[in-house]
């Protein structure tokens, strides 16, 4: 059975984002009824240390078509989700830090490879308009996710969403097979003789080398600023929320409050993509969706930390959960769309694990500094400048945005290898 190429990206968004937010839920329940949740900070530390560690590993083969790397990437999630909930309550203090690493770290990649599928099969004028519609899929899969969390995740009982989430996985792998003939042709397409360009021997060679190759370019550079310091304020809002949640929450509320704000922040995050899709792209533009998210976080933080209100600090979370994988996801994949599909494919990984991680752990290093030193409304104030900074980033994209897709070659960036210049 064939399908057209947005429903294909649409369903496979839907099944993977979904697998994710189920498991994120169920993990950061586990944790934080188990763990103290001064532990956090170091988790994130253990994540950036891992994503470093895969940065320093060297890739020597071309990569593989999008659809294939995620195929596997899919299965992996399921097997492991279906690991988790044979172990239940065996897992012990060791487990639950493994299930915490594993999702910290295997969730962005696999989302980050499900993106990278559906941006392949997109052509034409009206791509960005595309892109934004098929975004609604995976916001309708996090909205799933979450409501099943709401449902059957109860502190004592976590084997089924742990089971279902390898049910979802399932889904997505299902829909990168059916995907796989279509995606094969799709990158036949892309990759003619006349547009076939070299990778630059840096980004084969590894991680690090493939950013500061980009970092050389000023395009680049500006969209890897903006993503890092969106990770950095993300970071700090998280186990700001997190661990305001594990000493100021009665354990048996805790569970509830993670769950609702999931499920409340992915039933807005469907309507605005909605929004996104049909006015958003056209009207705001893509520079113009990159500002949304930091500027609203930037005045509700500081609401936060003027007042202390815990209500702001989770008004701010929903507001998180319901533009991250909306607003901001599709301003941040219509950043990358002006470059070529295997310059995505060397890029996007890095800025979405390794960046991602780098971040997760300056944050992290800061919040145990300032949580033991300095009071609550000081490290309140950083959340605010952090966010602050992340829309001036954003907005001084613009510039390098409109030069690139301003040229007259359809292909911008993509004629040129990523590399130093020359």
């Amino acid at each position: 059975m064939s399908f057209p190429p947005r429903f294909r990206g649409a369903l496979l968004l839907f099944f993977v984002v979904g697998a994710h937010t189920l498991f994120e839920t169920t993990r950061d329940a586990l944790f934080l009824e188990r763990i103290p949740a001064a532990r956090l900070p170091w988790m994130y530390l253990a994540l950036a240390c891992l994503a470093l560690l895969q940065g320093l590993l060297p890739r020597r083969r071309a990569p593989r078509a999008p659809h294939q790397a995620f195929l596997g990437r899919a299965a992996l999630g399921g097997l492991a989700a279906l690991t988790f909930a044979a172990l239940g309550a065996r897992l012990g203090p060791t487990g639950f830090y493994a299930m915490y690493l594993w999702g910290g770290w295997f969730g962005p990649l696999v989302v980050s490879e499900g993106w990278l599928v559906v941006g392949s099969d997109l052509r034409g004028h009206d791509a960005r308009v595309q892109l934004a519609q098929i975004g609604l899929g995976g916001i309708l899969g996090a909205t799933f996710g979450a409501l099943l969390a709401r449902l059957l995740l109860r502190p004592e009982q976590t084997t089924i969403p742990l089971v279902l989430v390898a049910v979802l996985y399932g889904g997505a792998v299902v829909m990168a097979a059916t995907d796989g003939r279509a995606g094969a042709n799709g990158a036949r397409t892309e990759d003619t003789p006349r547009a076939r360009t070299r990778p630059s021997s840096h980004v084969q060679a590894g991680g690090f080398a493939g950013v500061r190759d980009a970092l050389s370019q000023p395009y680049p550079a500006r969209v890897a600023q903006t993503i890092f310091l969106s990770f950095f304020a993300l970071t700090l809002l998280d186990v700001f929320y997190k661990g305001t949640l594990g000493t100021a929450v009665a354990a048996e509320d805790r569970t509830a409050i993670l769950a609702s704000v999931a499920l409340a922040g992915n039933v807005v995050a469907a309507l605005l993509q909605i929004g996104v899709a049909r006015i958003g792209v056209r009207f705001l533009g893509t520079i113009g969706l990159a500002l949304v998210l930091p500027l609203v976080l930037a005045l509700t933080t500081l609401g936060w930390a003027l007042t202390g209100a815990l209500s702001l600090l989770i008004a701010a979370r929903v507001i998180d959960a319901s533009m991250r994988f909306s607003v901001q996801r599709t301003s941040n994949e219509l950043l990358l769309l002006p470059l070529e599909l295997r310059v995505r494919q060397a890029l996007k990984p890095l800025f979405d694990v390794l960046l991602q991680r780098v971040a997760q752990a300056l944050a992290s290093v800061l919040v145990l500094v300032l949580l033991a030193y300095t009071p609550r409304w000081v490290a309140a104030s950083l959340l605010a400048v952090a966010c602050a900074a992340w829309f001036f980033s954003a907005i001084a994209i613009r510039a390098p945005y409109n030069r690139l897709v301003a040229r007259p070659s359809p292909r911008n960036l993509a004629e040129r290898p990523i590399g130093p210049p020359r």
